[in-house]
């Protein structure tokens, strides 16, 4: 996760092309400060939204005894680093469509959602009893999806919710 981090950095940093003028480095800084925060708010909402679900493992289905393992035997669930560090990847996936063009509290927003949707997500293969081990599809596919669609709800100029205009959504949401 540590390396995938990094990288991350390197590519939606990366993205803004050169670094020839202020503007530039600017765009950059909002890129990593951006990828940053929603990074680590994706890993705080989905360690602790594991937490919930691992204390109501009735939602996880059949499966939920082997899923959670011994975290039903402890008297009061604990935090899952591994489902927290998959909420960072997550969070990362989703900030990197829009890295550029959202404020920090939508940076924080699309993390703390992309950390959710990884989690519901990873419950709900698993319920359905598809084999995901590593789950790539609840980190790159559900949460890359969040991403795309949201940008066009907190892009900082044509956002719906910061401008109110659904334009940019709609456009998001088709393609």
């Amino acid at each position: 996760v540590l390396l995938l981090f990094v990288a991350w950095f390197a590519f939606n940093c990366g993205s803004t092309g050169q670094m020839h003028s202020t503007a530039d480095a600017r765009s950059a800084s909002i890129a990593a400060t951006s990828t940053a925060i929603s990074c680590m708010c994706g890993g705080v909402a989905a360690g602790l939204l594991s937490q919930y679900l691992q204390r109501n493992a009735a939602l996880l289905g059949p499966c939920s005894s082997q899923c959670l393992g011994a975290f039903v035997q402890w008297p009061r669930p604990r935090i899952d680093l591994l489902e927290s560090a998959n909420g960072m990847l997550a969070g990362l996936c989703a900030i990197t469509a829009g890295c550029a063009s959202v404020d920090m509290w939508a940076a924080a927003a699309i993390g703390l959602f992309a950390g959710c949707i990884y989690s519901l997500a990873r419950a709900s293969l698993r319920r359905l009893k598809v084999d995901d081990v590593v789950n790539a599809f609840s980190v790159h596919g559900a949460c890359g999806l969040w991403g795309v669609i949201a940008v066009g709800f907190f892009n900082h100029e044509d956002g719906l919710v910061v401008s109110g205009r659904p334009a940019l959504l709609g456009t998001q949401c088709i393609g």
